[in-house]
């Protein structure tokens, strides 16, 4: 049975704090796994890796998600650029340009609303990151009645540093993509 830690922080620096206690004790972090009452939000933070064995193959993820306070019909995924996305261009796919050229070049957008995402994504320390990620999906979506912002990375992020700057861009984009919405419903 996996155990999920509890931890609640004021602002994001107090949640980087635990997590880097937690990281530096040496403890297991092949099932990591933690709800933060980070201000106003439910942050999850899911990392989980194992090698398999014998005819089993192995697996590694790293999920963080959070529930949006506001909410409003805004929609977006992201996702890296790769080989087969380059090839489904050749033949008509098409997505969001938002006029920032390099992180055009590298992250495929879907979204609803390109002015909002635009605005959601001005700061470039949150396009840097998702520009040097690689299997990654960034999702706004709507579950039930909830709005809920999903990371999900195919590998498990065991380095503290690179963790707590994804976790830096996942609070940003949330609290940006908050702002959009209560900005939107006015």
């Amino acid at each position: 049975m996996e155990s999920i830690k509890h931890f609640v922080a004021e602002n994001l620096d107090g949640f980087v704090e635990q997590v880097s206690r937690d990281f530096a004790s040496g403890m297991s972090l092949h099932d990591y796994h933690v709800t933060c009452q980070l201000s106003a939000h439910l942050v999850k933070l899911n990392i989980s890796s194992s090698p398999g064995g014998a005819e089993e193959g192995g697996y590694e993820s790293t999920s963080i998600n959070a529930a949006l306070l506001t909410g409003s019909g805004f929609n977006f995924v992201l996702y890296p650029e790769d080989f087969l996305i380059t090839l489904g261009k050749l033949f008509g796919l098409q997505d969001i340009v938002l006029g920032y050229p390099e992180f055009d070049k590298n992250i495929v957008v879907k979204t609803n609303d390109a002015a909002k995402l635009t605005t959601v994504l001005a700061g470039e320390g949150a396009r840097k990151i998702l520009q040097n990620l690689s299997g990654f999906a960034l999702k706004l979506e709507s579950h039930d009645e909830r709005r809920n912002l999903d990371l999900s990375i195919q590998r498990a992020i065991m380095d503290i540093n690179e963790l707590n700057q994804v976790l830096a861009m996942f609070y940003e984009v949330l609290l940006n993509s908050e702002a959009g919405a209560s900005s939107s419903s006015l």
